[in-house]
């Protein structure tokens, strides 16, 4: 099975789903029939007319697109006799015709050095009869060329860019072609033909070859739903507060029979709690699989974060008491004011209020202080958090009704910011401008950080481009980082060694966090020895039926052992092969092992034939093969060029070949052949007899 796709061309881009109607789908499965209740027809208008209509695929040429080896339909030189013009058609079932419905499908000639130029139209009739009068110009009712592939029958790479809904160059790999069909007036019945069309054609024509045809799909666009979405708040929300959101159809004539949401709710109704403005997306899906999509913003304004912290204060203490949070105070009912603070001077327990509002003042928060008198000022210490891991720092804030702060650090600020490096209390103490004193505490707990240990496996000899593993303990999670790009939090993880041909040092980070959030990292450092490098001769083995032959590996290292295994076996460096009566092909793997147990393989496959055409040059054996053989001649060993003569002794072919190469033979007829071996210079090397079935 073969499934390369080189390249995908849309002629033109329309906003139709990927979720359309597929109404025709044809992969040609062998054994395909048309003109036997499939609904496909085939017709050769060609002049003078082949010995061939379009055909099952022939694997042998090349595989199928998909599917099996042989499930593509093709046309090839034979839909012309002698030099004529090529018109063979293969017609689709009747599909429903309209503008912006896709024509999908994927073709192919034969790889080959020798390019003889093919063409493939897809045309479109508005007729269901889809009938075609004879001649090889005649197109009848299918007058739109909806798609064309090497319209100018070029042979020329240089031209492959796709002009006028066009594609220059027949492509010798399966590419798909995506072709969307306009010029229809209104929706109709209609068929799809695949027309392929080459003049000078033929067997004796300087153009035509080989092509095939797989994966045809033909889709209709599709007709979206139209939605809207209805809002239970229209002003926007408030951050924390929620909105309901509905989607209907309205007033069209697709619906959509269900419905989903961006933010993966399904059904008509989506509850939402945004923290920020955001728009959703609703999508209706009808039953042809065709979407529709409506939008709707829902803007969220933040409400403030408003702190206004409570205190104790002495009697006869006046002092600023402070808001914070918002854009905008109100204190104790009164007008709003940037103000974030009032001064006060309580003589009992007080109750104080204030509203913060945020910039657009459309989410208000309010929050109260009490402010209580007492023998001396509270003091609260604030700080994020409790415990740290070593070599972090934590602030810690003091807040209090008082002027002077005195910190167990030394420090007189009213914050300040702290590395401990064990578990340490902290003390404040506050002083009013009343000589009115207060104090508190705060412990702050230094947590440990993980010891790690690391077990490897292998954990010697790594070998270039070999796996080991590493299992990592002492933590909570791990994260190893391999390089730039490679980081993972797997553990035990399986690490590739780099590739080097030379015994070379290499290194990753591995950190790990207990369950206490604090971190510690190691650096792991390994060799990494090279893999033997070795060859095995000859190169290109060709072996005779009934001779030996004999494959050694070697290698420029020292203490390297081999064993071999497949269609013999052996620790030496060689084995010998004898070869049976029966031609074949023979394989054998070996593997080479240095001193430090790293290992290279080498698979070596044996082409054993009849030796029809086999001649030893300086010991080199040179092959043509098969003989008899159809479409494809294979060459080995030989550089230099091959002609072709038939029995008149007209050249029927020349070419420059290079060791390995395959010669492509389409265009042969049936019959027997001369061919000749020239070498680079100029030398005929070997001629024989070769027959193409």
């Amino acid at each position: 099975m073969k499934r390369k796709i080189t390249f995908l061309i849309m002629l033109i881009s329309l906003g139709y789903f990927t979720k359309a109607q597929v109404t025709l789908s044809e992969d040609f499965n062998s054994p395909f029939a048309p003109n036997s209740g499939t609904g496909w027809s085939v017709q050769n208008n060609s002049v003078p007319t082949g010995t061939l209509n379009w055909f099952q695929g022939n694997n042998n040429v090349f595989s199928a697109f998909n599917g099996g080896a042989s499930d593509y339909f093709a046309a090839n030189y034979n839909s012309a006799s002698n030099n004529g013009d090529i018109s063979n058609w293969l017609i689709s079932p009747t599909v429903t015709l309209v503008n912006g419905a896709t024509i999908q499908f994927a073709t192919r000639t034969v790889s080959a050095t020798t390019v003889y130029p093919d063409r493939l139209e897809v045309r479109l009739s508005p007729n269901t009869s889809g009938t075609i009068g004879l001649g090889a110009s005649t197109v009848s009712s299918f007058s739109i060329v909806a798609f064309s592939v090497n319209p100018n029958l070029s042979t020329s790479s240089s031209s492959a860019n796709p002009t006028n809904s066009s594609v220059a160059t027949y492509p010798q790999n399966w590419t798909v072609y995506t072709a969307v069909v306009s010029g229809i007036t209104g929706t109709v019945n209609g068929r799809i033909g695949f027309r392929y069309f080459v003049t000078n054609g033929g067997p004796n024509g300087a153009n035509s070859s080989y092509i095939g045809l797989d994966a045809v799909k033909y889709t209709l666009p599709c007709s979206q739903p139209s939605l809207s979405i209805v809002s239970s708040s229209t002003a926007g929300i408030c951050s924390g507060s929620t909105v309901n959101l509905n989607v209907s159809n309205t007033g069209t004539v697709v619906s959509a029979n269900t419905f989903s949401w961006s933010n993966g709710s399904t059904g008509t109704t989506n509850v939402v709690s945004p923290t920020v403005t955001t728009t959703y997306s609703a999508f209706g899906t009808s039953s042809a699989g065709c979407v529709g999509t409506a939008t709707v913003a829902v803007t969220v304004s933040t409400t403030p974060n408003l702190q206004f912290p409570s205190h104790t204060v002495c009697p006869g203490n006046s002092f600023t008491l402070s808001a914070t949070g918002a854009s905008s105070y109100a204190f104790n009912g009164g007008s709003t004011s940037t103000l974030s603070s009032i001064v006060i001077s309580p003589t009992a327990t007080t109750v104080y209020t204030v509203t913060g509002l945020g910039t657009n003042s459309a989410c208000p928060a309010t929050i109260i202080s009490t402010i209580s008198v007492g023998p001396q000022l509270s003091v609260l210490i604030n700080s994020n958090s409790t415990s740290i891991c070593p070599g972090n720092s934590i602030t810690l804030s003091a807040i209090s009704a008082a002027s002077i702060y005195s910190w167990s650090t030394g420090s007189s600020s009213s914050s300040i910011s702290v590395s401990p490096s064990v578990s340490t209390v902290y003390t404040v103490g506050v002083l009013s401008s009343t000589t009115c004193f207060g104090a508190n505490t705060i412990a702050i707990v230094v947590n440990p950080t993980p010891t790690l240990s690391m077990i490897i496996t292998p954990s010697a000899n790594i070998c270039s481009n070999s796996t080991f593993t590493v299992n990592t303990s002492g933590a909570n999670s791990y994260n190893y980082v391999l390089g730039p790009n490679f980081i993972s939090s797997s553990n035990p993880i399986a690490i590739i060694a780099p590739i080097t041909s030379v015994t070379a040092n290499s290194q990753f980070t591995i950190t790990g966090t207990n369950t206490l959030g604090c971190s510690s990292s190691m650096v792991y450092s390994f060799i990494v020895n090279p893999n033997p490098v070795f060859a095995v001769s000859p190169a290109l083995p060709v072996v005779c039926i009934n001779q030996s032959i004999t494959l050694t590996a070697s290698s420029s290292a020292s203490n390297i052992s081999y064993v071999w295994s497949g269609a013999g076996s052996g620790t030496s460096s060689n084995i010998n092969y004898n070869a049976s009566a029966t031609p074949t092909n023979v394989n054998y793997n070996v593997v080479a092992t240095n001193a430090v147990g790293c290992r290279s393989t080498q698979n070596i496959n044996l082409s054993v034939s009849s030796c029809s055409g086999l001649e030893s040059i300086n010991g080199n054996p040179i092959a043509v093969y098969p003989n008899p053989f159809k479409d494809e001649l294979n060459f080995k060993n030989m550089n230099g060029s091959v002609e072709i003569y038939n029995l008149i002794g007209e050249s029927v072919l020349s070419q420059q070949i290079n060791a390995g190469e395959v010669v492509s033979t389409s265009k042969l007829a049936q019959g027997i052949y001369l061919l000749k071996f020239i070498d680079a210079q100029s030398n005929i090397v070997q001629a024989l007899r070769i027959i193409k079935e």
